[in-house]
């Protein structure tokens, strides 16, 4: 949880306003999209009945070429993540926050997904309201790590592995 579960997250503004879009301050564009994908995988997961996740769109845009090795517009991409999941979470939440500041209340949505910080201790309540959305993001179903290994060479992203490159000699 870090700082983000003591009340403020580094680099936020005080009244902890987010935004996506271009911002002279580093630390608020990075905990703006952290917030955006904490917020768009709860909130798919709500509308789907938590049959799908952010993974679900990010595998849907990465399948369909959205990767490193090309531009792509975001709408389009947003679009491809949205049809994905079933939803129109991606493209409604970009538009909420893309180019102003928007108060997010993290303390409600800890609280929701039963996230208690007392100190420097975290500790889960089984009895919160999205409980089963904690269990889904956290993986505490072993999906995303199960068939990985220590000896396996493989990268993971958005639910899927990737052998490493070998280095030519």
């Amino acid at each position: 949880m870090g700082r983000l579960g003591s009340g403020h997250a580094a680099g936020f503004a005080a009244k902890r306003r987010s935004g996506t879009g271009p911002d002279p301050y580093l630390g608020r564009t990075y905990w703006g999209g952290a917030i955006f994908c904490v917020f768009a995988d709860v909130k798919i997961r709500r509308q789907t009945r938590n049959t799908k996740g952010l993974e679900h769109a990010l595998r849907a845009i990465l399948e369909a070429g959205g990767d490193i090795r090309s531009n792509w517009d975001l709408l389009e991409a947003l679009q491809i993540g949205d049809r994905a999941t079933g939803t129109r979470v991606l493209l409604n939440l970009y538009e909420e926050m893309k180019d102003k500041p928007v108060l997010v209340d993290l303390d409600a949505l800890w609280a929701d997904l039963g996230v208690r910080v007392a100190g420097q201790k975290v500790r889960f309540d089984e009895g919160a309201p999205f409980a089963a959305i904690r269990h889904a993001i956290t993986g505490d179903s072993g999906w995303a790590t199960a068939s990985i290994s220590r000896e396996q060479s493989k990268t993971l992203f958005a639910g899927r592995t990737a052998r490493r490159p070998r280095l030519s000699k």
